[in-house]
């Protein structure tokens, strides 16, 4: 028996270095997503065993129109909605632009990181809203407000209980507001900080209708506006 022993002891100490290297380390903190073998199964070298996942550190793959990659730029700033965090909007970073296109709907790609919150997990579909270019100083209304007539943009202005037609240079939009140039003429900018601009139910409105404000939203901005009163004019150009 004791001759045994040293044969033993050498199998007992190569059993306890296997064990020791068989005994793999996360290189991340994060949630164990997925198990990708089974107890008994051999893996070759390189070989992924599972998926961890960091709550913390999130990304989204996020496609960009082709015209808007021109102007995108890593670091730029990124906000993120979802379903999956109703009335939160997140911040993020965007990390990298990828160099290819997609041959059918011919977009790009931004990949998106930001800090997550608990609500969002991996594979959640998310909205993300590209910061592609930022401009300060500058005089912004609704674009709900802007609309078009006799070919001219123009915004409806609530003075004294009545709709007032400005005219205005529209300049850069990003879908939700819209930049306001001065007048190529007057040089004058024709809206002003505070003015309250219809964004709703103004698409049968004229020029010095009576209207009443029925909702208001941050920033002094009217919601909507119910006409009402004096037959209205068309201003003059």
């Amino acid at each position: 028996m004791r001759e045994g022993l040293p044969g033993a002891s050498l199998a007992l100490e190569k059993a306890k270095q296997e064990l020791l290297r068989s005994t793999l380390l996360s290189p991340i903190d994060g949630v164990l997503d997925a198990v990708l073998v089974t107890i008994g199964e051999r893996i070759d070298a390189g070989k992924p065993i599972a998926t961890v996942v960091d709550p913390d550190n999130l990304h989204v793959d996020a496609q960009v129109f082709e015209h808007d990659l021109a102007v995108l730029r890593a670091g730029s700033e990124a906000f993120i909605t979802s379903a999956g965090a109703p009335g939160k909007e997140l911040r993020g970073r965007v990390e990298a632009i990828l160099p290819l296109l997609d041959s059918t709907t011919h977009a790009g790609r931004a990949i998106v990181q930001f800090a997550g919150d608990g609500r969002l997990r991996p594979g959640m579909y998310a909205e993300v809203q590209l910061e592609s270019m930022r401009l300060t100083n500058r005089r912004l209304v609704p674009t709900r407000a802007v609309i078009e007539r006799d070919g001219r943009p123009l915004v409806f202005v609530v003075r004294e209980g009545r709709a007032q037609w400005v005219y205005i240079e529209a300049g850069r939009s990003n879908g939700i507001e819209t930049e306001v140039l001065p007048d190529t003429v007057t040089g004058v900018i024709p809206v002003n900080p505070g003015d309250k601009v219809i964004v709703d139910g103004h698409l049968t409105l004229t020029h010095d209708a009576s209207v009443t404000i029925t909702a208001m939203r941050d920033r002094g901005v009217v919601r909507a506006a119910s006409p009402g009163g004096d037959p209205a004019r068309k201003p003059q150009p």
